[in-house]
């Protein structure tokens, strides 16, 4: 990278880097999360930086799926349980034990949704762009964005019916 270009990195870097760490906390990922995820897709950008055209919308699309990527591994090295119906719905937590029980009330959760709308919901969660769900599952983007919206409004009612929403 050359001199103007490692600046203009720089700049980009201090005026974006807190900025991205709070979006991806206000879409609900953890502080730890949202602050490995911003700094791994700071590096690469730093490597790909002359290759970036939009280099903040690229951020915020690469982090946030760095992000879900750091939530699915999470997940993905949990086993499940038979006997955690009645467990809020947490995910970033660094406990153990609480990983292995939201994980196993995830999947229960996910299991109660019809299956187009448990399809389109899984792949959000996996940091699918919605295109990239349309085309897969041969559908429009409205409605997996339809499909997304009523699997979270099914959860939350779930969750609600069940004391875990108020």
């Amino acid at each position: 990278m050359d001199e103007l270009s490692s600046r203009a990195f720089d700049v980009f870097f201090r005026a974006n880097v807190l900025r991205s760490i709070q979006h991806l906390v206000r879409l609900g990922f953890s502080p730890e999360c949202a602050e490995e995820a911003v700094e791994d897709t700071m590096v690469l950008l730093c490597t790909r930086w002359k290759d970036i055209r939009f280099p903040r919308t690229w951020v915020l699309r690469t982090a946030k799926g760095r992000a879900l990527t750091l939530v699915k591994q999470r997940f993905d090295t949990l086993p499940t349980g038979a006997d955690h119906h009645k467990l809020p719905l947490r995910v970033y937590d660094d406990d153990t034990v609480v990983q292995e029980e939201s994980k196993a009330r995830i999947v229960q959760l996910l299991e109660g949704l019809p299956p187009q709308r448990r399809a389109v919901f899984s792949a959000s969660l996996s940091g699918y762009e919605d295109w990239e769900i349309a085309e897969a599952l041969q559908i429009s983007l409205g409605t997996v964005r339809s499909h997304r919206r009523y699997a979270r409004e099914d959860i939350a009612a779930k969750l609600k019916g069940e004391g875990g929403l108020t």
